[in-house]
């Protein structure tokens, strides 16, 4: 039975009880950073369609994922290019496992390739090295970290946007010489040009999203994977081009046939999906309704709850499953716009009785708690802020596990703190949002019960 948003109002505002769900991607045990790179509103070339939903939804997907990610979004100059891979190189040192997604323009100049920031307009060939970022930079700091796995992926291979440059530069980019260990993965093959697209994803970012995401696939095999499913749809047009010396085996998403280790779950036990859900239709039947107090509505693949004027709201489906077994609760959340001063996140065990519930969530401050929001309100893992917990607009994975009689709580892959399991008061479960005065958008994506047997 499910209830309406209509039969709950509190203090706060209205408590809305609605379907959420999400899928868990599989955390790694390793230690995974990556640096994504999105330009797409540039200043004084042709802006570019879909870059920056490209890399946004790459980092969430790299989240989901346990990476550590640094984010560039729309990076005016050289410099702020130059800061975020120093920020990467600092994460990468240790042996982990580094990644580098660039979305937006790239050209090649007398064999040497250039990533553009948003505000770069040479006047001649020698303002290049000035106002661009050489991929040398970014190869000779990752050399510099001295780790096992780099994964490069550019998509970045379309025409080059300064006229002026016609003679001296040549159509996409070229190869670069790359640390060992090095997987590297051009959108196009060199010397071509690579489409940017006319969905939400360009045509590369598309199929490298769903194959990264499937289960059991080493980084070879998703990558072949994406290969041809870009050929195929662009008619031949778009052939991306892998060049590597890694010769290990590494998998996004660990699976069955995979030896890779993922966060420990006791003792290795198996995991069953009690409830999932990516949100890519509304078979499910959440609530979608807009006032000018809230929205709630599904909005490409995900599902977007926004306080327009402040208040709580809550949204919840009934799941019924064992609490005395083992199991775990995650998702997704981004925070697309407004206040970063409240906490936004996952409603556990909502009882629409007493509407005693607990709680886990995050702020755009870097925040994160696990409360009981029972008879007698209580921290479990109390208010702190953490570096883990990515700030402002941002997404980040959220997971919680019953392990035993101990509660653990992960962001992003790594372990926020634990405490005494406790017995969730109903049978509800999703998400609120709570925003004061102010304006808040969220998104939720990837809901997912598993039982852990």
């Amino acid at each position: 039975m499910s209830f309406s948003m209509k039969n709950f109002i509190n203090k706060a505002g209205l408590i809305l009880i609605l379907a959420l769900s999400f899928t868990a991607s599989a955390q790694t045990a390793e230690k995974r950073v990556a640096l994504v790179i999105g330009v797409k509103d540039y200043q004084f070339v042709p802006q570019l369609q879909n870059t920056l939903n490209d890399a946004m939804d790459m980092s969430a997907s790299l989240k989901a994922k346990g990476f550590q990610v640094v984010e560039v979004y729309n990076p005016k100059t050289k410099r702020q290019m130059q800061e975020a891979i120093i920020k990467y190189f600092q994460l990468l040192k240790g042996n982990a496992v580094g990644m580098v997604y660039y979305s937006g323009h790239g050209l090649q100049v007398d064999g040497m390739n250039y990533l553009v920031p948003l505000m770069a307009d040479p006047k001649i060939k020698a303002d290049l090295e000035d106002q661009c970022l050489n991929m040398d930079y970014v190869m000779s700091a990752i050399a510099e970290a001295g780790n096992a796995l780099n994964i490069f992926v550019l998509d970045a291979c379309r025409n080059n946007p300064f006229k002026g440059f016609t003679r001296s530069t040549e159509k996409g980019l070229t190869m670069v010489a790359a640390p060992r260990g090095s997987y590297i993965v051009y959108a196009t093959k060199p010397g071509s040009v690579a489409s940017d697209g006319n969905g939400r994803n360009g045509l590369f970012t598309s199929k490298l999203l769903k194959h990264m995401n499937a289960s059991g696939l080493n980084i070879e095999q998703v990558f072949k994977k994406v290969a041809a499913d870009v050929s195929v749809d662009s008619d031949n047009d778009q052939r991306p081009w892998i060049a590597s010396d890694y010769t290990g085996d590494f998998f996004f998403t660990p699976g069955s046939g995979s030896n890779e280790n993922i966060i420990p779950v006791a003792n290795k036990k198996r995991t069953e999906t009690i409830f999932t859900e990516s949100f890519s239709d509304n078979a499910k039947k959440w609530f979608e309704e807009e006032t000018d107090q809230y929205s709630f509505k599904l909005v490409n693949g995900k599902y977007e709850i926004r306080s327009k004027k402040g208040g709580s709201w809550f949204c919840t489906l009934p799941i019924e499953f064992d609490q005395d077994s083992d199991f775990e609760i995650s998702a997704s959340l981004t925070k697309r716009s407004g206040t970063d001063g409240f906490y936004f996140g996952l409603v556990l065990g909502f009882d629409v009785t007493t509407r005693y519930h607990h709680f886990m969530g995050i702020t755009g401050w870097g925040d994160y708690v696990l409360d009981n929001k029972g008879p007698a309100y209580e921290s479990i893992i109390p208010s702190k802020q953490n570096a883990v917990v990515q700030k402002g607009n941002a997404t980040n994975f959220l997971l919680l596990r019953k392990s035993g009689d101990k509660f653990k709580f992960f962001v992003n892959g790594k372990l926020m703190g634990e405490a005494p399991s406790e017995q969730f008061f109903g049978s509800y479960y999703g998400f609120q949002i709570w925003s004061g005065t102010e304006e808040l958008t969220i998104e939720v994506d990837n809901f997912s019960i598993k039982a852990i047997k």
